[in-house]
């Protein structure tokens, strides 16, 4: 019973690999052609075997030339099979490899963007970024190396087993009593090192994450002069990494050495029982050759296959990483989009009854209770403090969270009931972070509605003023702005997400006014390209400036994720409430 949990345990190790099947099926014709290079590869080794064999003891002995010269052909015609099916196999599982890997890097990718927000809140991306690359190489050097490895082993084996059979039968029935042994190490020691090859993995996950993160924030870093503390938090974690590599390599070269002492045990024993029955006149020197040649054949595929066990130990801890998240599933239930209503969607918003509070948080409401009503083309500001719960109110409007209680309204569908990326096309959003790619300012803006014309590129790009700015740039709207837009300035980052707005042409605008930050000049450009962007649609716009507010409709007051007015600027600040607090506070003198 023990041995067959400890087997059971032995396949489970690697159940992960078994993932990759669906991958490998579309190139089954590339797979037949792999096997069949590795069959050739393996038979014209074990091919050399008759023909030592029959050099030795019709060659060498009887002392003729044409013996030796027939035997010599032999062995270069085995010499160039082998060579080609090198080629072919090389060649082919190669090609086969990248093409696998490819395609399980564009399913995991996929995958990812199709999470929620709740999966980003908890994970860290320098680990992502380390799954889809490092992991995803690991899977490439087992199918391109290592497996054709084990496969050409596997044959030789059992080939050179076969053959020493019909050899020798009586040192075969020894070596079938001995060779068994080699495989005790990989029994013993197998599951220890899965274990501490998943372990290194993880350690070089955080490691890559760690970097990624303090890299990302080296400004932060620099101006704070904490560069020596995160140079020690660096190295504390390579250290525990380093030490988690170090037993790993440690267990896997006592396993290797553990295999080929055991082999060449064996070995040793055959040789001085073969050693005997030469002496004794009971095999011929040829056929002890040869069947030494087969013994070798076979120790040498089992040492082979011990040296890459590694590899795949390694590729099943990196297939079980990437089925982690592959194996994860999106807290939000989609719709098809052949579901979606058969009218475009207006601009009708309607909030009833909606609480939320954050996954990574439960205990705190982050909105609570909140109802209210939009109508097609209203134009209305929210207003509060910071924590109010304005931001959330945009993110389960794009639906990247879902309300646990209460329910959202377009045109009178409930937001579940939508395709989610209908839903989103019904809304454009101008955040107050905006995200600029490391590409072009053209392909920045066009990324919006990527089958636009460069016309109507152009058009948004005027109305959003960036116009302002791209002409002054080394190759205007073909300049590559840099990592996050670094090239560009808070005003023209923020140009650049209004022009995004504009050409995705949405009915409902969701603002986050940012020009709490700007220089004069770019904040009137900014409140143009707005009053561009606002016209004719929904409007919900988080409001940090008075202006903003007067040329809204109605205005909602939230605090701690509440409701707590709405109403006309002129109707609020006579109300006693926290909008007149708001306005005493802080809008008052901006009106003066």
């Amino acid at each position: 019973m023990k041995k067959k949990d400890s087997q059971n345990a032995s396949l489970k190790l690697y159940s992960p690999l078994k993932e990759l099947i669906p991958y490998i099926k579309p190139y089954s014709r590339s797979l037949l052609k792999t096997f069949i290079a590795l069959c050739g590869a393996a038979f014209s080794i074990l091919a050399i075997g008759p023909s030592l064999r029959f050099l030795i003891d019709s060659g060498f002995q009887t002392e003729n030339l044409e013996f030796l010269n027939q035997a010599i052909l032999i062995l270069i015609a085995l010499s160039l099979v082998l060579a080609f099916s090198a080629y072919v196999r090389l060649s082919s599982t190669s090609w086969l490899a990248e093409q696998i890997v490819t395609d399980l890097r564009k399913d995991f990718f996929a995958h990812l963007l199709k999470l929620d927000a709740h999966f980003f809140d908890n994970a860290r991306l320098g680990d992502i970024i380390t799954r889809l690359s490092d992991d995803c190489t690991l899977l490439k050097t087992l199918l391109s190396a290592s497996g054709a490895i084990v496969i050409r082993g596997f044959i030789q084996f059992m080939g050179a087993l076969i053959l020493m059979f019909f050899t020798s039968l009586k040192l075969t029935f020894f070596s079938l009593l001995i060779i068994p042994v080699a495989f005790f190490p990989i029994g013993l020691l197998g599951g220890r090192l899965k274990r501490k090859t998943l372990e290194v993995q993880n350690a070089q996950g955080k490691l890559i994450a760690f970097s990624e993160e303090r890299l990302s924030g080296i400004t932060t870093i620099q101006a704070f002069t904490q560069e020596e503390a995160v140079i020690h938090q660096f190295t504390t974690l390579s250290t525990a990494n380093l030490k988690t590599s170090q037993k790993n390599l440690r267990m896997r070269a006592l396993l290797i050495s553990l295999v080929i002492g055991c082999v060449f045990i064996a070995l040793s024993i055959i040789l001085s029982l073969g050693g005997y029955s030469v002496l004794s006149k009971n095999l011929s020197p040829g056929t002890f050759l040869s069947f030494l040649f087969y013994a070798l054949i076979a120790a040498g595929s089992l040492n082979e296959i011990a040296e890459v066990l590694g590899d795949f130990q390694k590729a099943a801890g990196a297939m079980t990483r990437l089925l982690e998240i592959l194996r994860t599933p999106s807290r939000l239930n989609d719709v098809p989009s052949n579901s979606a209503p058969k009218k475009q969607l207006q601009g009708h918003l309607s909030l009833k009854n909606v609480s939320f509070a954050y996954p990574t948080r439960p205990q705190v409401q982050a909105l609570e209770n909140i109802s209210f009503d939009i109508k097609k083309g209203e134009k209305v500001a929210i207003v509060g403090l910071s924590g109010a719960g304005k931001s959330t109110l945009f993110k389960l409007l794009l639906r990247f969270y879902d309300p646990q209680a209460g329910s959202i309204f377009i045109d009178g569908h409930a937001a579940t009931t939508l395709n989610l990326e209908g839903l989103r096309q019904t809304f454009s959003l101008v955040a107050q972070e905006t995200t600029i790619f490391h590409d072009t300012l053209y392909q920045n803006i066009v990324f919006a509605r990527p089958e636009a014309t460069y016309q109507e590129v152009m058009q948004a790009a005027e109305a959003a003023y960036v116009n302002e700015f791209a002409h002054s740039l080394p190759q205007g709207f073909n300049t590559i702005v840099g990592d996050q837009g670094k090239q560009l300035s808070g005003g023209q980052r923020q140009r650049v997400a209004i022009a995004r707005a504009l050409l995705k042409n949405a009915p409902i605008l969701l603002l986050d006014e940012a020009t709490n930050a700007l220089d004069p000049q770019s904040e009137a450009l900014i409140q143009q390209a707005i009053s561009h962007l606002v016209k004719d649609r929904t409007t919900l716009v988080i409001a940090h400036h008075l202006t903003t507010i007067q040329n809204c409709g109605r205005v909602l007051v939230m605090e701690k994720g509440k409701l707590v007015q709405e109403g006309t600027h002129q109707v609020l600040i006579k109300e006693e409430g926290l909008y007149s607090k708001l306005y005493a506070k802080k809008f008052r003198d901006e009106e003066s």
